[in-house]
């Protein structure tokens, strides 16, 4: 069915239903009195270590591996990461842009309440009845317009009254300044180390009266609907002066009618959505997702819902990377705190590479674009930092990293790993085998794997039985008897 559903709001942040266009993130709680919308921008992130860079310490390799072949594992280990590891965590963290926040007065107590999310149509829809009217909200990321929408409509005329705010966690580090003009409302945020960023939102009112409130606040009262729009937007290098104090003028062209962002945005996701389907069976659609889990994990079958896992993996793929600069992070495009778990950041051993497995055995091709674009910038960093650790040519890519493309080892002991290249070197070959894209292969593909190639053919040493190796060596985030820890390091 392609549907999760809830009879009630989301509490809790990781309870909201996403939206994406790939550049812009929405959770939807839901709230019938207060309905809040965590913002997201994929450009925004923190910048005090975007510098940061390796030197020159290649020359303690051949000590390194002697010590290794000796079989002296505990002290070559600590040696490596005396001189090649990292010494303090550098990778800057994946930021919040904001929130919007929908008030509406007397709507705490209301009836038939439904939350959902179509994967099939990437639309959030919140159902309620209060006092015999009938009130829906939507929601959605127009890839095509380049912005999140929300629609307010009632079954009943000059019904529909609410405030619209826009603000943002409490951050020292980043003053905010909200403001309002006519029926636009924005935000304008910048960090002490340059990064600046704004929100705005355009509210369009059919009926009804809108009146300017507080700060970044617009009153809407008794119009037949409602429809909010909202875009933001990143600078990252030197824009925060003449940006900090005033709107970003986001809205350069006037948006059309809901009804015609809708459709588009419809008809553009189910374009891709609608290639794969997967039947497994029936289920008990009828009855909200969080009881169907509860049923799952009490062991009762429930296949068609095993499906919809499935449908909402390639959803989540296909609404934080598409036609947009970044790969998807740890949490896709969506993240409300300040710091997030493990910096919400770019994770080479396997967590990057499992946001795009499905990417082209689901017929998603367009979600690599994204991920080809960020190894294309990594290789100039890599090129360096293979050279100042390892005396190699090639690449060499951190086992983490941000939007700043740096290759910086920072996490000891996890972060002597050589194998982030090699592995993300797949997924361009994937590509190019499904699509058999030659001016692909020629352009991105193959050059990224030579780089990655070279490392090795540098990198690789004999051992004592004549045998080509890798040291110092990792099997990523493992140990063993008799190596360091918490990672141990070997041959």
């Amino acid at each position: 069915m392609n549907l999760l559903w809830y009879d009630n709001p989301a509490v809790t942040w990781h309870a909201a239903l996403p939206i994406g266009n790939g550049v812009l993130g929405g959770m939807v709680f839901g709230g019938p009195a207060a309905d809040r919308i965590a913002l997201n921008h994929e450009n925004l992130w923190r910048g005090k270590t975007r510098t940061r860079t390796t030197q020159p310490v290649y020359e303690h390799l051949p000590r390194i591996r002697e010590l290794f072949f000796q079989d002296r594992l505990v002290e070559a280990g600590e040696e490596t990461v005396r001189y090649l590891s990292g010494k303090e965590p550098l990778v800057q963290p994946y930021q919040p842009a904001g929130d919007l926040t929908l008030y509406f007065a007397g709507h705490e107590i209301v009836s038939d309440y439904r939350r959902q999310l179509s994967l099939s149509d990437g639309v959030v829809e919140v159902g309620y009845v209060r006092h015999g009217t009938r009130f829906l909200r939507k929601y959605l990321a127009s890839v095509e317009h380049g912005a999140l929408a929300v629609r307010i409509e009632a079954d009943a005329p000059a019904s529909v009254s609410v405030r619209v705010h826009l603000d943002r966690i409490d951050d020292e580090e980043c003053p905010c300044v909200p403001w309002h003009r006519g029926t636009r409302i924005g935000l304008s945020g910048r960090f002490i180390e340059g990064v600046c960023f704004g929100v705005e939102a355009q509210v369009v009112a059919t009926g009804g009266k809108v009146r300017s409130g507080h700060g970044a606040t617009l009153d809407v009262e008794q119009a037949d609907a409602v429809t909010i729009y909202v875009r933001a937007g990143v600078g990252l290098e030197g824009e925060g002066e003449q940006r900090g104090r005033r709107d970003w003028g986001l809205w350069h062209d006037d948006l059309p009618e809901f009804e015609v962002v809708e459709h588009t945005h419809r008809a553009e996701h189910r374009a891709l959505f609608d290639r794969v389907s997967l039947n497994l069976g029936q289920g008990e659609q009828e009855k909200p997702t969080g009881v169907r889990l509860a049923g799952l994990r009490a062991g009762n079958a429930d296949p068609d819902l095993l499906a919809t896992y499935f449908q909402y993996g390639r959803y989540l793929l296909m609404n934080s990377s598409r036609r947009c600069q970044q790969p998807a992070n740890l949490q896709g495009v969506w993240n409300d705190l300040l710091r997030p778990p493990w910096n919400s950041d770019f994770h080479h051993d396997i967590n990057i590479q499992m946001n795009y497995w499905p990417a082209e055995v689901t017929n998603l091709p367009e979600c690599i674009a994204p991920l080809a674009q960020y190894l294309r910038r990594a290789i100039p960093e890599g090129r360096k930092a293979a050279r100042d650790l390892y005396d190699c040519g090639g690449i060499w890519l951190p086992i983490q990293t941000d939007l700043w493309d740096r290759a910086v080892p920072d996490a000891p002991y996890w972060d002597v790993w050589t194998g982030a290249a090699a592995w993300l070197a797949q997924h361009l070959w994937w590509h190019y085998e499904y699509a058999l894209d030659e001016t692909f292969l020629r352009e991105h593909a193959y050059p990224f794997m030579k780089e990655a190639a070279a490392f090795y053919e540098d990198y690789l040493v004999e051992d004592a039985k004549g045998r080509l190796v890798t040291v110092p060596s990792q099997s990523p985030e493992n140990y063993f008897v008799g190596g360091t820890r918490p990672v141990s390091l070997c041959v």
